[in-house]
């Protein structure tokens, strides 16, 4: 049976904050997990927040019930079903949401992106093949999409410091994974590092605030 494709316009979710009282220092990208939202995701990222820092948590264009029951929505990336209209659709809307956001910031910033889970191979997959360019990446609880291209790690060569997050605890992503993810940036020519955290599967909120604060 014969299967078509063709490009559709569509409106996506995003959360933009920003600090009113001071100038513009610097940006933070979030990239929520499997079944989280731009909201939920944005009120975890609350201990990076500092004078003169914007936060932006775009949401995953597949939006899904966790819990019919309870009525509960998330959002995901992507699927393994037509994944290469699904990596071409996520890094044409996260470019031209960055161009979006750019706009109404009125200035190009230092930008941290955060991936969360499902979010880290968004991130790497985004760095890899779209206009956009960061300062810094943090993969906390997922690794590096698997499938890059040569032309895809150039790319990411480019972001200036590469960070790990792993939780000891953590039996969704062991640690020992992200170990293996650090052995591999550095073997492609990344700058990167591993850290720690005692907890599991989630963000902590003293590493976000020193990651928020170095």
């Amino acid at each position: 049976m014969p299967v078509f494709h063709f490009p559709t316009a569509r409106s996506a979710r995003y959360v933009l904050q920003k600090d009113t009282t001071a100038p513009n220092s610097d940006l933070w990208i979030g990239l929520h997990g499997y079944g989280e939202l731009a909201t939920s995701f944005a009120d975890l990222l609350a201990p990076i927040s500092g004078p003169g820092r914007a936060l932006l948590c775009p949401e995953g264009l597949s939006r899904f019930y966790t819990n019919h029951r309870k009525g509960e929505i998330g959002a995901s990336w992507m699927t393994s079903l037509d994944r290469e209209y699904e990596i071409l659709d996520q890094v044409t809307y996260l470019d031209a949401l960055w161009e979006h956001v750019l706009d109404e910031l009125m200035t190009e910033l230092p930008t941290t992106v955060l991936g969360f889970s499902q979010g880290c191979p968004t991130a790497t997959r985004w760095l890899g093949n779209g206009q956009f360019r960061a300062e810094r990446l943090i993969l906390w609880g997922g690794d590096h999409a698997h499938d890059l291209s040569d032309e895809e790690w150039e790319a990411l060569r480019e972001t200036g410091e590469i960070i790990l997050v792993a939780g000891e605890e953590d039996q969704v992503v062991p640690m020992e994974r992200l170990e293996k993810a650090e052995v591999a940036l550095r073997d492609a020519g990344c700058n990167v590092r591993l850290i720690t955290h005692p907890g599991a599967h989630h963000l902590d909120t003293a590493v976000l605030a020193h990651l928020a604060n170095s």
